[in-house]
Formats: C-alpha cells, sequence, structure tokens
C-alpha cells in the first residue's frame, strides 16, 4: 500500500518526480537534534510519506482543520516538498554542497514548501524551437497551487 498514492491509487513510481510530494512534520534541514542558534531542535522530521502533490495540495487546502499525512494519518503536514526539492534537502542535511538556486520555498496556510524550479536550457536555436519554456519560480508556485499566476485566479 505504501507504494500508492492514497488520493489518485497509481503507483508512485508512475508519477513525475516534480508532482510528487513528499511530506514532513518538521523542516527536514533542522530535524538532527544538532542547535540553531543555541537552542537545540526540538521536532524530528517524521513522516516522509509520498502521494501526489496537486491532490495533496487540495486535501490541505480545500477544507478546514489541521491535517494529518494522508499516507501514515500520524503525522501533521507542516512541510511539503516535491521529490527532486527532498533529495536536494536530504543532500544538504549530509552535508552536500550542490547549488540552492533552483528551489523556491514559501508558506501557504500553515503549511512551508520546498519546490524544485527547473533551470533555463541553454541558449540555442533548437531549444528556442523545439523546447518548452522555462518555467519560473511564480509560475511554479502556480501551478502547485491551482492558481493563474497572470490573473491571480484559482484554476481548480
Amino acid at each position: 500500500m505504501a507504494d500508492l498514492c492514497p488520493f489518485t491509487l497509481k503507483p508512485l513510481a508512475s508519477i513525475k518526480r516534480e508532482e510528487l510530494a513528499v511530506v514532513y512534520a518538521s523542516n527536514p534541514l533542522l530535524s538532527d537534534g544538532s542547535p540553531v542558534d543555541g537552542a537545540p531542535t526540538a521536532t524530528v522530521a517524521s513522516c516522509g510519506h509520498a502521494c501526489s502533490l496537486m491532490s495533496l495540495v487540495s486535501y490541505l487546502h480545500d477544507g478546514g482543520g489541521a491535517k494529518l499525512c494522508p499516507v501514515c494519518q500520524k503525522s501533521p503536514v507542516a512541510v511539503v516538498c516535491d521529490a527532486q526539492s527532498s533529495a536536494f534537502l536530504m543532500q544538504q542535511k549530509a552535508g552536500g554542497g550542490a547549488d540552492a538556486s533552483r528551489i523556491v520555498s514559501f508558506r501557504y496556510g500553515t503549511t512551508s514548501y520546498f519546490l524544485w524550479v527547473p533551470s533555463p536550457l541553454p541558449d540555442s536555436t533548437y531549444n528556442k524551437l523545439f523546447s518548452q519554456r522555462a518555467t519560473n519560480a511564480l509560475e511554479r508556485i502556480g501551478h502547485v497551487l491551482g492558481m493563474d499566476a497572470a490573473n491571480g485566479l484559482k484554476v481548480r
């Protein structure tokens, strides 16, 4: 059952990485118990379960009350990452030194989001003619929240 999305009942492997959500009860970067500004962190980034990002956002924001992880129904949903940003954050926690310029983070309601923003393709005639236009951070946020970034309208 852990290999299926609880919303769509599709195998997690069939969901594109940018559309796959990973749920945490707290910020995974601050959850190792090491001191932060002199005070140890009190929470552990529990959970780490995966499901469809778009379905999770609807579940979290289309109804009232505190929401729990849709997979285990135990951990509160405080931080949502897409699969690529989750992998990046775990690499950072392990001491990796990759460039963080591809992640946008924001808070919507009571939930913090970390989303991977694709880097633009190299400028070439082929890419201009045959590639999709690069997505910017505002468009990525709008897509995930179901909003039209240009007009500020909820579209789903």
